[in-house]
């Protein structure tokens, strides 16, 4: 067997930051209070919260004084109505 470094498993690139195209690149992340105005649907605001990818389900739980539970069920209404 041979011995072999984490190193060598991983891509010999150059790449920079420049190359990647900017939509790749991560949008800036909207407060909560965004998609609580955005949106006069509660649980519509949470879906989307959720689904913005930077908040767990117990972020936008304790934002909007639920539990992860109910924002879970929010999120899975909202996606069923799509």
């Amino acid at each position: 067997m041979s011995k072999f470094k984490i190193q060598d498993l991983t891509p010999k690139t150059d790449q920079s930051l420049k190359d990647i195209p900017r939509k790749q690149k991560q949008r800036a992340i909207k407060p909560l209070a965004y998609f609580e105005k955005k949106d006069s649907n509660r649980k519509v605001a949470m879906a989307k919260a959720y689904l913005s990818g930077h908040y767990t389900l117990s972020n936008v739980g304790e934002y909007f004084d639920v539990s992860y539970a109910t924002v879970s069920r929010a999120v899975k209404s909202y996606e069923g109505g799509l």
